[in-house]
C-alpha cells in the first residue's frame, strides 16, 4: 500500500507500509473462503491503526494498494500412520518402541503396548497386539490418527498423551495433554 499526506512544506510525502495477516489453518478443504474475509480484517485493522497512530504523525490517506496476495497452502497435518525405519541414532537409544505395523494404526498398537506395559521378546511385532485391538476406543476417528484428534482419543481411553516429534537430531514437542489424567502415554512421532 501506498499513503500519502501533505509535507509541511507544502509538498507530498509518501511511504510504503505493509501489512499482513495472521495465518489461518483450514482442516476442511471446502472451507477456505470462510478464513477470506477474516484476514482481510485484520489487514483492514492494521491500515486503520497506521492511519490514526502512523508513526507518531497523522493525516496520512490510503493512495493507491499496489500489491495484494492470498497465499494457500495444503496443510498436512502429522499423522500417526505405518512403521518407518527410525534413525539409526534413534533406534540405538533403545528408547522408542517401533512396532513393525503394515496399516495404518500406529497410534492403536502404541496404546496397547502401553497399556500392557511388557516389553516382550519382540514387542516390535504387531501381532503382541492384534488381539487387544477392541479395547482401544476410537468411536470414529479414523486412522492414520492426526494430532488434532487426540484430545478425543484422550478421552475415550482415559490418558494424558503427549506426543513429540525428532528431526535434526532433535526432540521437540507437538502436542502437550491438557488432560488432568493419572495414566500418560508418551509417542514419538517421526516421517
Amino acid at each position: 500500500a501506498v499513503f500519502k499526506r501533505e509535507s509541511e512544506d507544502g509538498g507530498e510525502e509518501r511511504v510504503t507500509p505493509y501489512f499482513r495477516s495472521n495465518v489461518q489453518i483450514d482442516l476442511v478443504s471446502d472451507t477456505v473462503g470462510d478464513h477470506v474475509p477474516a484476514s482481510f480484517s485484520k489487514i483492514l485493522e492494521a491500515v486503520d491503526e497506521f492511519i490514526r497512530r502512523g508513526m507518531n504523525l497523522s493525516g496520512w490517506i490510503l493512495d493507491k494498494i499496489v500489491h495484494f496476495e492470498l497465499c494457500v497452502a495444503k496443510y498436512q497435518p502429522l499423522r500417526a500412520s505405518s512403521y518407518i525405519i527410525l534413525p539409526k541414532k534413534l533406534a540405538d537409544k533403545k528408547a522408542v518402541l517401533n512396532i513393525q505395523n503394515e496399516d495404518q494404526k500406529c497410534l492403536v498398537w502404541c496404546f496397547i503396548a502401553h497399556k500392557l506395559n511388557s516389553l516382550a521378546h519382540n514387542s516390535y511385532r504387531v501381532s503382541h497386539y492384534t488381539p487387544h485391538e477392541q479395547e482401544i476406543k476410537l468411536d470414529g476417528v479414523e486412522c492414520p490418527v492426526p494430532l488434532n484428534k487426540i484430545p478425543i482419543i484422550e478421552r475415550l481411553n482415559n490418558l494424558r498423551i503427549n506426543v513429540f516429534g525428532y528431526e535434526e537430531n532433535e526432540v521437540f514437542p507437538l502436542y502437550v495433554s491438557k488432560a488432568c489424567r493419572r495414566r500418560m502415554c508418551q509417542l514419538a512421532a517421526y516421517r
